[in-house]
């Protein structure tokens, strides 16, 4: 999962405009890794779509990773905090 998360350094300002910027820079999360990990945190449906932004170097013991999700009339940014076994903290 982590792969298709590039590290950035803060400060970083985001906005609808620039996802187009990271889903032709970054490589797409594969369906098994959003059935294994996503779906333990998110509703999904047929027309939900993720695409990876970025991570930031938080700690040793966590990742920080950015993505956008977008569905029916929806399109969010989320911040999640994971361990380094992949659990939400």
């Amino acid at each position: 999962l982590l792969h298709c998360f590039p590290v950035i350094e803060p400060p970083i300002t985001i906005s609808g405009e620039i996802i187009t910027s990271f889903s032709s820079k970054n490589p797409p999360i594969p369906a098994r890794l959003i059935a294994e990990y996503f779906s333990q945190w998110d509703k999904m449906d047929e027309y939900t779509e993720y695409i990876p932004c970025f991570s930031l170097n938080v700690s040793n013991k966590h990742h920080a990773l950015v993505y956008w999700k977008g569905g029916l009339m929806s399109y969010e940014f989320f911040l999640i905090i994971l361990s380094k076994e992949g659990k939400l903290l």
